[in-house]
């Protein structure tokens, strides 16, 4: 077991090194972390100190190495056991390296996490299982896709981009692998996110109109402008099949969806090596899990539903089987008119949603109700935020002032119900506001080239969505604060005064596992759980006084240790 990480300058110019790592380990005595420790010296390594912990008769050997490069002092820590090895269930070497990390931080500009074999334990374990279920999604959609399209499906049903990234990989891979050269292994060589868009697919079809601008190119009195012919004829696409709709949505329910793009960015979370603690981890295993368990039921209907299957491959037969896909980069102006402008910020709205929800997913607390942005409406509800812990609900809302007009600006005004944006009479802002601007596209007409030519590109503000974005996750994090971070915040102060804090000790809870059962009705409502929002009854013990979740409705209230005493008696 080896982790290492290194802190970088320090802000209040240590002087007695000694002293400072005897503090960092007198506080873990304290708090209870160890039951006892020792600090080293070697006259060989004058600003090395070697540090032993010892903990339920375990001793952990911890190396503070002060180094200066450049005229600027770094402080490295190794926590090194080669005989102890760490497992996902014993959380020890991740309460001493992060304890060790908050006694420091507030020391030094910068702390540098450089190996971790603790986190390096829940990445291996989860990759493992994510391995498992993403090949039960490839497995499904491989067994459906030929029972339904036969054995050249790929060909025939996938879209170009999934092909192309088929083919810049499979070579490679074929090389490494050569027991597998005479099969098929079009899924294996794909990204998990490309097996979503195989399960929501849209076939579409050239639905040929009457432009007069493709006339014009097509008799060359608008040379020069032929990029219009592809923007005009991408516009008479339309939906011939939408597989989601009509093939798999009798497979899942509504969520199904949701749940995958949350399992994607887990698995990529993971796949890059970024590094883990255990509540990540738990919730990770928990998105794993409810993957599995949908993969598990849609194979298993597709197994057993063979008069379903049937008829769907009867329908399958009814539908041309070559696609059609057009692949060029768009090229030209889009002037772009009401309708059409609102359905741009419903649509960048939808993808930044996720964006949100991602960059939260690990605030078990927060509870979101989805995005109800409605493109035929140009003010309403955008969507709520709640805390599951506090009831407290931050409701956004949405309005939008749109010019059609060519080159002109479209804004979208984004508030909070509960917060709104006022100007005071000394011109100071209050609330929250975020604003997105669209500029629509103009075209002026170049009478030597006989051809419009582009005077304004069309698009929706980059740096506006960014600024959306991270204001957005900054203000639901700041007004729907964790009670769970607040408790760890005051742990030490507690702790070390001799007091007890607000939760119930070593009463874990039903739903997320965690020790966060509340106990003081000052912060929350008691038995509510900080970290997930769930509710618990829980009941003091007449006897000893510990708390505990009373599901019984016994007149004397016993924990299950004082139950077990007064039985033996």
């Amino acid at each position: 077991m080896w982790i290492k990480f290194v802190a970088i300058g320090d802000k209040c110019s240590i002087e007695e090194q000694f002293e400072y790592v005897e503090g960092i380990l007198e506080k873990m005595n304290t708090q209870g972390f160890v039951d006892s420790y020792r600090v080293d010296t070697e006259d060989e390594y004058p600003t090395a100190f070697f540090g032993g912990v010892k903990k339920d008769n375990k001793t952990y050997n911890i190396i503070f190495e002060f180094e200066t490069y450049k005229n600027i002092k770094h402080l490295s820590i190794d926590i090194i056991d080669e005989k102890i090895e760490s497992k996902v269930e014993d959380g020890y070497f991740e309460d001493i390296k992060f304890f060790i990390k908050g006694s420091i931080r507030r020391d030094w500009n910068k702390i540098v996490w450089l190996y971790d074999d603790d986190a390096s334990v829940l990445s291996k374990d989860l990759y493992s299982r994510f391995f498992f279920t993403e090949n039960l999604v490839r497995r499904f959609i491989n067994e459906f896709m030929i029972k339904t399209f036969g054995p050249e499906w790929w060909e025939q049903v996938t879209e170009q981009s999934i092909k192309d990234k088929y083919n810049a990989r499979f070579k490679g891979y074929k090389t490494i692998v050569p027991g597998f050269n005479n099969v098929d292994d079009y899924l294996f060589s794909i990204d998990v996110g490309d097996l979503l868009k195989l399960l929501t697919f849209q076939k579409r079809k050239w639905s040929p109109k009457y432009s007069v601008e493709i006339e014009n190119v097509l008799l060359g009195s608008t040379i020069g402008n032929e990029s219009k012919i592809i923007e005009n004829l991408r516009k008479q696409l339309t939906v011939e099949v939408d597989f989601w709709e009509k093939y798999f949505k009798t497979f899942f329910d509504d969520d199904f969806k949701k749940v995958f793009e949350e399992f994607e960015a887990n698995r990529n979370h993971v796949a890059h090596n970024k590094f883990l603690d255990r509540s990540a981890y738990k919730s990770i295993l928990r998105s794993i899990e409810k993957m599995d368990e949908y993969m598990k039921k849609a194979l298993k209907k597709l197994s057993e539903d063979r008069k379903s299957l049937e008829q769907i491959q009867v329908e399958a037969q009814a539908y041309e089987e070559q696609l059609l896909s057009i692949k060029q980069d768009e090229a030209g102006v889009t002037i772009r008119g009401l309708k059409s402008i609102i359905e741009e910020y419903e649509d960048i709205l939808n993808e930044r949603y996720s964006d949100i929800t991602d960059a939260l997913r690990f605030r078990e607390d927060i509870e979101f109700t989805g995005m109800k942005f409605d493109s035929s409406r140009y003010s309403g509800e955008l969507f709520s935020a709640i805390s599951k812990v506090t009831n407290k609900r931050l409701d956004f809302c949405y309005f939008v002032n749109i010019d059609d007009g060519e080159g002109a600006e479209s804004i979208l005004t984004i508030t909070c119900k509960q917060d709104p944006y006022v100007i005071d009479k000394v011109d100071e802002a209050k609330g929250f506001f975020a604003s997105i601007s669209y500029i629509n596209g103009a075209a002026t007409y170049d009478e030597e080239q006989g051809y419009y030519m582009p005077a304004t590109e069309d698009g929706i503000s980059e740096s506006d969505i960014d600024n959306y974005l991270e204001i957005i996750v900054q203000y639901i994090n700041t007004k729907l604060e964790s009670l769970k971070d607040y408790v760890e915040s005051i742990r030490y102060e507690t702790v070390k005064n001799g007091g007890t804090l607000p939760i119930a000790s070593g009463v874990y809870c039903d739903e997320c596992y965690e020790e966060y059962i509340c106990t003081d009705e000052r912060l929350a409502e008691v038995g509510i759980c900080l970290n997930c929002g769930a509710h618990h009854v829980i009941t003091e013990c007449e006897r000893c006084g510990q708390y505990f979740i009373d599901d019984d409705e016994d007149e004397i209230k016993l924990c299950d240790s004082c139950k077990e005493y007064y039985e033996k008696e």
